[in-house]
Formats: structure tokens, C-alpha cells, sequence
């Protein structure tokens, strides 16, 4: 008689512990799938600078940038607007792992100058993040903060730095 054994499927480690090692690709991958639709919305307009250009509160655009590395901290991001007619806004993030430290202090400086701190919390999948979101008309309640009086002028090329206990931790220019 011929019996077939089935072998019971491998415990659950979740998403995070089966696919550790592809999440930075696909977020490589989802960034550069944002980066290249930008591009390409930018050359339909004919003027590529003009779409990611102008700090000052009539222009409209966007500047950001994507840091991806494969060491304790995985991911950082920035990203400046100014939407025709409004106000400036600024959003810096990092991501790592949790051997970073939860509770860790990190300060985020655009062109060599510090624009404000945030510190680390714990997320799901084990990891930690944090993030600095500047506005300059917060709302009561708003987790964002108003822009300091020396935020410096942003341009394509201005270097966001994420540092902690003065050493630069990641950091990428503004495109």
C-alpha cells in the first residue's frame, strides 16, 4: 500500500520576518516608481526645474529625496512644498532598526542648519521610526510644527541631514 505523507507547513513568522529582506527593494522600487512618475509629469510641462523649483510663498512646487540603506537605519525621506498660494510645508522621516533605539533624539538639519528634532517610537514590525513635519500656519491640534525663523532657503540640491549625537545618521539633496 502507498500512503502519502504530507509534511505540515512551516510555523507563521509573519510579514515581516518572511519577507525582511525585500521590503527595502519594494520600497526602493515604490520610490523610484514616485520619482519617475514626477519626472515624467514634470517633462510633459517642459520645464523640469520648474516643476521642483522655488522656496518662496507664490511659487508652486515640490523638492524631495529617499535614502534607502541597508544597515541599522533603513530609510529616510524629505520632502518640501509649496503649493501655489499657500504656505510652505517640510516633512523629514527616518526609519531603523529597533537596535537604533526607541526613545532616541535625532535632529534633522537642511543645509547645515538645524530645522528641528524628533524622537524615535517604536512601529509595527519591530522597527522604529520618527518624523518632523514643519508648517508655517499649524493648526491647534496639529501634529506639525511652525517653520524656525532660520529655516533656510531650499533650492534642487539643498542637503537634508537626519543626525543623532552629532554624527549624520543619513542624509540625501532635494530634487
Amino acid at each position: 500500500m502507498n500512503r502519502t505523507h504530507f509534511r505540515s507547513p512551516p510555523p507563521f513568522r509573519g510579514v515581516a520576518g518572511r519577507f525582511r529582506s525585500t521590503i527595502p527593494a519594494v520600497i526602493a522600487l515604490m520610490c523610484l516608481a514616485g520619482l519617475t512618475t514626477a519626472s515624467v509629469e514634470a517633462a510633459s510641462r517642459g520645464s523640469p526645474t520648474k516643476a521642483a523649483s522655488g522656496s518662496a510663498h507664490g511659487s508652486s512646487g515640490t523638492l524631495q529625496c529617499t535614502k534607502i540603506n541597508y544597515g541599522e537605519v533603513i530609510l529616510m525621506r524629505a520632502r518640501f512644498e509649496t503649493p501655489k498660494g499657500k504656505l510652505r510645508l517640510f516633512g523629514a522621516e527616518l526609519q531603523a532598526k529597533r537596535s537604533f533605539g526607541v526613545e532616541r533624539r535625532v535632529s534633522v538639519h537642511v543645509s547645515g542648519i538645524e530645522v528641528g528634532r524628533f524622537k524615535m517610537k517604536a512601529i509595527v514590525g519591530g522597527d522604529v521610526a520618527g518624523e518632523l513635519a514643519l508648517n508655517d500656519d499649524p493648526l491647534p491640534g496639529d501634529h506639525t510644527k511652525e517653520f524656525p525663523a532660520e529655516f533656510p532657503a531650499v533650492h534642487r540640491t539643498t542637503k537634508v541631514d537626519i543626525r543623532s549625537n552629532g554624527r549624520t545618521v543619513l542624509g540625501c539633496a532635494l530634487e
